[in-house]
């Protein structure tokens, strides 16, 4: 069962925003257990009742009556249409998220994973947000999802999947090549902060050939230092350093990129 820990209100001034979400988060103690777990539920997932249902029943070990619904919205914290729960404010679902403890809101992501599990383009973000570490099943669903999303032109999607996965990777060399797919994604998408970030992480951890002069290439026009003769002189050394390794196909494209 959930005990959402909440802070009480601290007595100096605060922003009107924390004044909102302290205020908020005062009428939560008032509810029910089960009006309480699903308000986090909702707070951590834009869904369906029957979603938010089935993943409580999985918190619980039992299902959840519309009472606990009715509860929230007669506290005035919500609203019921459609088949769907809305907060009446942002700083609802704010206040919500912050009284919950870590643990107690990776053990609701863990339960709407589960929920979810027919829909695995939902599901992973919630098994993502469930891990405690490094957690390589996840990091592969996450690629996995960044692929489906390619597919569907969502690369914005799919630069977050990598990016993810790559924080749930403990192995550096796997991790360094998924913020090396990453940080190509983001600079050609124009993302050129995230693409230096990425990319400068990708190459400390240590990349294959291929994979390092692609990020050194991207990295030199990032930093504008691209130096004209003795950079391509660079590129080509180490494309024959790529086709030293005996894989001819990519260290053509290595020198064609570099020039």
């Amino acid at each position: 069962e959930l005990q959402l820990d909440l802070q009480s209100v601290p007595s100096e001034p605060l922003p009107l925003t924390s004044r909102l979400e302290h205020a908020f988060a005062s009428r939560l103690p008032d509810l029910g257990a089960d009006a309480r777990m699903l308000l986090l539920l909702a707070a951590l997932h834009d869904g369906e009742l029957p979603e938010l249902n089935r993943a409580a029943a999985e918190l619980s070990g039992g299902a959840v009556g519309l009472a606990a619904w009715t509860q929230a919205t007669e506290a005035g914290l919500g609203t019921l249409a459609g088949g769907s729960f809305r907060f009446r404010h942002p700083l609802i679902r704010s206040a919500v998220e912050r009284a919950a403890t870590a643990e107690e809101r990776r053990q609701a992501h863990a339960a709407l994973a589960k929920a979810l599990a027919a829909d695995s383009d939902r599901a992973v973000w919630h098994l993502a947000a469930a891990a405690a570490g490094p957690d390589e099943e996840v990091a592969l669903a996450l690629d996995a999802a960044a692929d489906r999303a390619r597919l569907r032109g969502g690369r914005d999607i799919e630069l977050e999947a990598l990016e993810r996965a790559a924080d749930l990777t403990s192995d550096s060399g796997a991790r360094g090549l998924r913020l090396h797919r990453a940080g190509v994604l983001a600079f050609e998408l124009g993302r050129s902060n995230e693409s230096l970030r990425l990319l400068t992480e990708a190459r400390e951890l240590g990349l294959p050939p291929y994979e390092r002069a692609e990020a050194s290439l991207h990295l030199e026009v990032l930093a504008g230092t691209w130096s004209g003769a003795a950079t391509v002189r660079g590129f080509v050394r180490a494309a024959q350093e790529i086709a030293e390794t005996g894989d001819d196909r990519i260290a053509k494209p290595a020198v064609i990129d570099a020039c």
